[in-house]
């Protein structure tokens, strides 16, 4: 845990490899997880609305209960500070949604 599941719309997937690792170094950063527990899947996606911004990622990350909504905040945008140091070279929007998980009906197994 941490879950990261992050949607970039096409025209980013040559940056795929440098989003992934700014993002796992700021999760590393918070001091929250270690890095064997943080997971990121990345889906391209193919975006049928078109914004006044053309490319977009939008960030869900799933993690358990029990942080404050400030350390949650602080989650949010070291985030969207890694991705802005990136310096993609032209306009994205972003977003993140920071979801809690609900342990009653979370289930984790290795299926064999």
């Amino acid at each position: 845990m941490p879950h990261l599941i992050v949607e970039i719309t096409p025209n980013l997937k040559e940056s795929v490899d440098a989003l992934g690792d700014a993002m796992q170094q700021a999760l590393i950063a918070s001091e929250l997880f270690s890095e064997n527990d943080i997971k990121i899947r990345v889906h391209v996606l193919h975006q049928l609305v078109k914004d006044q911004v053309p490319d977009c990622i939008h960030c869900q990350l799933h993690v358990m209960p029990g942080r404050s909504v400030e350390t949650r905040y602080k989650l949010a945008e070291s985030v969207r500070a890694s991705l802005e140091a990136i310096k993609l070279g032209r306009p994205v929007s972003f977003s993140i949604q920071i979801i809690e998980i609900n342990k009653d009906t979370y289930i984790k197994s290795i299926l064999d």
